[in-house]
């Protein structure tokens, strides 16, 4: 299923109880879109509160245009921008977002990753069943939109201490934040300034962690990745 510019890839519940898991087959279908190739398989914790899986499908695919729209501003500041990042959304009694928050990412842009769980936040979500809170989660992945050459994936032993000063940052944010690990993706350009950080974690208090861990890697003046731009993942 084709969700503007975004492929809706699988479905999964998880029974009440039981912890089985009961997949759908993913849809496929041709490539449409400049720069959004893969997009939501929606998952639902019934352990918390039943959510109706069409209704929270139809929901996601509303607010996928405006998830498309904060991916297409984030390349506009960061050409070589691209990435899968899975998103949280703990819904309320009334059926409205209580919090979002990328429970997965390597994005590499706080900025892209707020605008895209502002729209999920604004959405009017299905009330889940039996008087509790839900739990909905979709991934989204995205190939860069433009044809700025990709940046080099670099891996920590090949930035020296570099890594001791962005893991720093992380366990900072992390122990301000109160919230569990981190996973931090960084671009870092020719001159050794980082372009742009993206922020993931376990629970709604690492959107919090994820302005202070940009705000301090950006402060960084780390070694550079080479004649290009470099992108790096680390967790802490």
């Amino acid at each position: 299923m084709r969700l503007g510019g975004i492929s809706l890839l699988s479905l999964v519940l998880v029974a009440c109880g039981g912890g089985q898991e009961v997949p759908l087959t993913p849809t496929q279908d041709g490539d449409v879109g400049k720069a959004h190739r893969n997009g939501p398989g929606i998952g639902m914790d019934a352990e918390i509160g039943a959510l109706d899986e069409g209704k929270v499908r139809s929901t996601f695919q509303k607010q996928s245009s405006k998830i498309a729209s904060c991916f297409d501003k984030g390349s506009k500041r960061v050409p070589y921008l691209a990435g899968e990042i899975r998103f949280q959304v703990r819904i309320d009694t009334s059926g409205k977002a209580k919090s979002v928050h990328a429970i997965d990412s390597n994005l590499g842009d706080v900025e892209t990753e707020e605008c895209m769980m502002i729209a999920l936040e604004a959405a009017s979500w299905p009330a889940p069943e039996g008087g509790r809170e839900g739990i909905a989660e979709s991934p989204f992945a995205f190939d860069p939109g433009g044809s700025t050459r990709p940046p080099v994936d670099l891996e920590a032993s090949a930035i020296g201490e570099d890594e001791g000063k962005i893991r720093g940052v992380l366990g900072d944010c992390k122990r301000s934040s109160g919230t569990g690990k981190l996973k931090a993706t960084l671009y870092i350009d020719a001159d050794g300034s980082v372009k742009a950080v993206g922020v993931s974690g376990p629970d709604a208090a690492s959107r919090k962690a994820a302005r202070c861990v940009s705000d301090g890697a950006k402060a960084l003046k780390l070694a550079s990745p080479g004649s290009y731009a470099g992108k790096i993942t680390l967790e802490e």
